[in-house]
């Protein structure tokens, strides 16, 4: 078929971003990658992972928006900014490696949920502190 559906071609993008995450995830880890792109690489690979977004998911088109548009933003820049070598190395590897040998990043989601769960009980209390003199 010389014509893909809308949900295909939706479906294709997104397996690119997702396969460009894993590549800039196994870059992040290559030593030869400079500093402050490994903190960009962290900064997305937590966002991508974060169960909170920037805007929430149920506001119509918004919430989707970083999804379609801010994360393969950053995952185009950082392929740009990456050393070449270290980009194609961590290509391959995405290619290579089976689906059950890649990292599923639990550990990333349990961290970055404590985090969020820390900031809401530091707001909380705040807000407490605040109104009710404790």
């Amino acid at each position: 078929m010389v014509f893909m559906s809308i949900r295909e071609r939706i479906k294709k993008f997104l397996n690119k971003v997702n396969n460009a995450v894993m590549s800039i995830y196994f870059a992040y880890q290559d030593p030869r990658t400079p500093r402050y792109l490994k903190v960009i690489s962290f900064v997305l690979i937590a966002y991508v992972f974060s169960p909170l977004d920037l805007i929430p998911d149920f506001i119509p088109i918004l919430g989707q928006l970083d999804d379609f548009i801010l994360i393969p933003l950053v995952v185009f820049l950082l392929i740009k900014l990456l050393p070449k070598e270290v980009y194609q190395e961590a290509k391959k590897k995405v290619e290579t490696t089976d689906e059950r040998e890649k990292p599923k990043m639990w550990q990333g989601i349990v961290i970055i949920t404590a985090i969020w769960v820390l900031i809401g009980i530091m707001i909380a209390l705040s807000i407490l502190k605040h109104y009710f003199r404790i």
